[in-house]
């Protein structure tokens, strides 16, 4: 009975090793995962905030000229503009 106690023991420990090490790996592949998240969400940060002053530069510009149209073009493009910072932002503070 020895013998064979040690032999389902020897099997358990190999399961238990194969268990472990697919365990090791699981959470590699999930820190790489989190980090190449993380370079693509601060791409996108600075492609979002590159830019930040020309959809209120332009809206302003036809508020002086007194451009009704265009003022209201504009505002809704800085509205999109500002919608899609705070998108961006609230993305980056929930994964980094």
């Amino acid at each position: 009975y020895a013998f064979l106690f040690t032999l389902l023991q020897t099997g358990k420990k190999e399961r238990s090793n194969t268990l472990n090490i697919a365990i090791d790996n699981m959470c590699k592949k999930t820190r790489d995962l989190r980090r190449q998240l993380r370079k693509a969400i601060i791409d996108h940060v600075s492609d979002s905030f590159l830019d930040t002053t020309v959809p209120l530069l332009v809206l302003i510009e036809a508020a002086k000229n007194g451009r009704e149209k265009e003022i209201k073009e504009y505002a809704a493009i800085f509205r999109e503009h500002t919608s899609r910072l705070v998108e961006v932002s609230t993305l980056e503070a929930y994964v980094l």
